[in-house]
């Protein structure tokens, strides 16, 4: 089988600049949606408040980066963005993986995993690319990929806590 990397890095060079900025544009959306749904999840199941915050911070920096973004495009295209058919590399299928508040440590590394690939697609995007334009905005992609996944990471070690503290409790 193909390393998702490899597959994700080869279909988005192929990708004219306008094509993947609203290919980006399409993400960061998806991407909005998924920590919001997220979010609710991990507060119905009473999960730690910090952890629904991190979701919710996560959703809104996504949607802005998407609007930001969105912007940017109409008006360098003069036009609405058509992102290509390709599936995004963040949105995992992490919710139908979420239903139960033992499933969150599963989500959460999952959610981690997303971020890492897309921080790994842009860093080598960044690499490859002779275009400076381009190199930037990757190298900037790769940065906010970075700092959600330590968002995350820290989410996920102190949910681990939380359920050593309760196992300790119950044992």
């Amino acid at each position: 089988m193909q390393d998702p990397l490899e597959v994700a890095v080869e279909r988005l060079k192929q990708l004219t600049k306008e094509s993947l900025l609203a290919y980006w544009i399409k993400g960061e959306f998806e991407e909005s949606e998924l920590y919001a749904e997220l979010a609710k999840r991990a507060k119905n199941l009473g999960l730690p408040d910090s952890l629904v915050e991190t979701f919710w911070a996560l959703s809104k920096e996504s949607k802005e980066h998407g609007e930001k973004l969105e912007t940017i495009y109409r008006k360098t295209y003069g036009k609405e963005p058509e992102p290509p058919d390709i599936p995004p590399i963040e949105v995992y299928p992490i919710l139908h993986k979420f239903e139960r508040a033992e499933d969150a440590i599963e989500a959460l590394q999952m959610a981690m995993e997303s971020e890492k690939l897309a921080m790994e697609v842009y860093t080598r995007l960044a690499k490859e690319t002779s275009d400076p334009e381009l190199r930037e905005l990757f190298e900037s992609l790769a940065k906010v990929e970075r700092s959600h996944y330590e968002r995350l990471e820290g989410e996920l070690k102190l949910l681990k806590e939380l359920f050593k503290e309760k196992e300790k409790k119950r044992g």
